[in-house]
Parts: C-alpha cells; structure tokens; sequence
C-alpha cells in the first residue's frame, strides 16, 4: 500500500513508533533560544492518538470532523495541543463545491488511514465509495464564509487548539486564496509556503 508520497502504509503504529524513537536519538542542531520544536502527529485512529499524547506534543488531524476533535481531545487529554485541518469550500453552487471535494478526495488513490477513520464517525463504505452528499457536506462544509466559519468554531468548541484552515479551489488542491480572505477579512492569513522551507 503505497500513497501519493510514495511511502508504504503499512503497520503505521509500528512504523511511527520507530521513527520517534529515531527522532529522540537524533541529536538537535536548531537555534537553542526556542528549544525543540513542538512535535505533532498527524494522528486519525485512537492508538495514533494515544501516543501522540504520551510521545509528542500533540496530534494534527486531517479529514475528520468535530465529532472526531472530540475524540482526539477525549485521547489527547487537556495538555496536549490538537491542531485540526478543516478543507473548506466558500462557494454557495452545492454542485460546484461537492466536486471540488471529490476532485480533493481524488488525491488519495487509497486512503486506507482516512476510509478507516471515516468508518468511526459512522460513514458506511457505500458512503466513502459513492462520495455521497451527506459524507462529503459533514467532512467539507461549503457555502457562505459565515457558514464555514460556524463550523470551523466548532472544532474549537470541540476541543481543539488551533484549526488549520485548507480553502480549496475548483481544482479540489490549490488553495483558494480569495475564499480564504473572506473567512478573515480583517486577519490577513499567516501563510507558510512549505515548498519553499
């Protein structure tokens, strides 16, 4: 099972586990007047989630909905950061934002991690497969700025610490950046260009 990054998701516990563990041996080299990084995992199922809370700082979930920053928080306990990415389409065409989310969903040739996670937040296979209505509008919320800003509330009424806010474009990937304004016209985004680190 290889993913779009070309990395093997197999045994992902295992593999995690490992990597920390290597992670920890490696010796720190960044400026000391910060000290180490916070370290986040990019945690879905509740056994990621429990050792994002006893071997990080935290967890960043993706593709998930309140119901799972509940969880994650439930997990994580109150000391650990839960930084959640909610994929947003500020768009008011039902047809138009329900296709860029397929398009999105389209990136992930097999997304056995997140079809897994999509199973516990009730979503049957029929759902996932089908790329129903009722599972893309609870895993994307889409329409007026007003209305996907209620929603990112309530990954904070949920838990969570921060929300990372992904508005996409028709595309289903780039980020719709005049989408993104309107959800903080007064806030310009804090943007971080990773392809450029």
């Amino acid at each position: 099972m290889v993913d779009v990054r070309r990395m093997s998701y197999e045994k992902p516990l295992e593999r995690m586990r490992r990597y920390l563990t290597e992670m920890d041996a490696a010796p720190w080299s960044g400026p000391s007047k910060y000290g180490s990084p916070p370290r986040l995992l990019a945690a879905l199922g509740p056994k990621m989630l429990e050792l994002a809370a006893c071997a990080a700082d935290g967890a960043l979930p993706v593709w998930t909905t309140p119901e799972h920053t509940v969880r994650a928080r439930d997990i994580l306990g109150p000391d650990r950061l839960l930084c959640v990415e909610q994929k947003v389409v500020v768009s008011t065409d039902a047809a138009a934002a329900r296709a860029a989310i397929r398009r999105a969903l389209d990136v992930y040739p097999d997304p056995t991690n997140y079809r897994n996670s999509w199973g516990r937040l009730g979503f049957s296979q029929t759902d996932i497969d089908d790329r129903s209505n009722r599972f893309l509008d609870a895993l994307v919320p889409w329409g007026p700025a007003n209305r996907v800003q209620e929603r990112i509330e309530e990954h904070f009424e949920a838990g969570a610490d921060h929300v990372c806010i992904h508005a996409i474009s028709a595309d289903g990937y780039a980020v719709d950046w005049d989408g993104l304004m309107k959800l903080a016209p007064c806030h310009p985004p804090e943007v971080h260009d990773i392809g450029s680190v």
